[in-house]
C-alpha cells in the first residue's frame, strides 16, 4: 500500500486497526517534488514518519520532475534517512537514467525503484533496461490513459471476455 501526503494520518488508523504485524505490512510514502533542499526534505521524512506513527516507512520515493542539481540534496536526505533507519529502502518516481547517473555518482546510492508511468502504449524499453542494468526495480504506476486504452479493440476484446453483462467500456 502507499500512503502518501494527506492519506498518512488515515494509514496510521488502517496500520494501528489492522490484526496484520507490522513486519508484514509494506508502507510507501513519496516525498513532494517541491522539497528538493536538503532541510525540507529531512523534515518533511520524518513528518510522514511522525504522522503515520511507525518506526519506519518501507520504501520512500523521491517524487519529482528533477531540477539541473536541486533534486541532489533531496536525495542526499534520502539516503541520510536510510541510514538512520527510519525508511528501510528508497527510490525515485519518473526519473531518466541522466538523473539517476547524477545521484549515483554525487551519493554513491542507487535507487532501488523507479516508479514509471507504464501501459500498453508506453513500453519504456530503453528505462526498463537501463533501470534493470543497475539492479533497480521498476515500478509501474497507472496502467495509462485510459480514453485511449479503452477504444483500442483489442484491449476491449480482452475485457470483453470477463464481462457477460457486455457494458461497454468507452
Amino acid at each position: 500500500t502507499q500512503i502518501d501526503g494527506p492519506n498518512e494520518g488515515s494509514g496510521r488508523q488502517g496500520i494501528r486497526e489492522s490484526e496484520v504485524p507490522r513486519e508484514d505490512i509494506i508502507v510507501a510514502s513519496k516525498l513532494p517534488g517541491r522539497h528538493h533542499q536538503y532541510d525540507q526534505a529531512r523534515v518533511t521524512i520524518e513528518e510522514s514518519v511522525a504522522r503515520m506513527g511507525l518506526d519506519y516507512i518501507d520504501l520512500y520515493l523521491f517524487l519529482a520532475q528533477p531540477v539541473a542539481g536541486q533534486f541532489v540534496e533531496a536525495w542526499q536526505a534520502l539516503v541520510d534517512a536510510q541510514k538512520q533507519g527510519i525508511v528501510k529502502h528508497i527510490g525515485v518516481s519518473n526519473f531518466l537514467p541522466g538523473h539517476i547517473d547524477l545521484l549515483i555518482r554525487s551519493t554513491g546510492v542507487t535507487p532501488a525503484v523507479n516508479q514509471v508511468e507504464l501501459y500498453p502504449f508506453f513500453q519504456q524499453a530503453g528505462q526498463r533496461a537501463y533501470d534493470q542494468a543497475h539492479g533497480i526495480i521498476t515500478g509501474v504506476e497507472p496502467l495509462g490513459h485510459a480514453n485511449q486504452m479503452l477504444k483500442d479493440p483489442t484491449i476491449v476484446r480482452i475485457a470483453a471476455m470477463d464481462n457477460p453483462e457486455g457494458r461497454s467500456f468507452a
